[in-house]
């Protein structure tokens, strides 16, 4: 599978996203997705409140890690998978954030659903993730390895 980014960033990746345990929006912009095996070739805009990735709520439904930072988190909100979770984004996109708890904390964990602000808070987002993926133990251990002094 392949993700082009609106910046014309290509990611590959052999596994479906069905099958993984975590799915990261790193923006609020479109990306195109490209599967070869299964023919799919189909452009989606984070930002019109389609979110392609999580259309049907698998991932919400099965408890698997969902995480966005910027504006994406604004696509959960849209979907209704913030209700009553806290979570945080970047502040012009607040708005949008339905029936969450909005905080301005750099990041925000609620049960399986990963949240936060933007540019400056993406080293934290990622600690986050891996802190939940892996535990805090790995997380404090690429901290450190990173020299992240935050």
């Amino acid at each position: 599978m392949m993700v082009h980014t609106c910046s014309g960033t290509v990611i590959i990746t052999s596994l479906l996203f069905t099958i993984c345990s975590v799915i990261v929006f790193v923006d609020g912009f479109k990306v195109n997705i490209t599967n070869r095996k299964l023919n799919i070739n189909k452009e989606i805009n984070l930002t019109n409140n389609s979110a392609g990735l999580i259309e049907n709520g698998i991932f919400d439904k099965a408890g698997k890690y969902i995480a966005a930072i910027c504006a994406a988190p604004s696509i959960f909100g849209h979907k209704g998978i913030l209700e009553k979770r806290n979570a945080c984004c970047y502040p012009s996109y607040e708005s949008h954030l339905t029936g969450a708890v909005v905080s301005r904390n750099p990041g925000e964990v609620s049960a399986h659903v990963i949240t936060s602000r933007g540019m400056g808070t993406a080293i934290e987002f990622a600690l986050q993730i891996v802190a939940c993926m892996k535990g805090q133990a790995c997380a404090d251990a690429v901290k450190e390895a990173i020299i992240y002094q935050g």
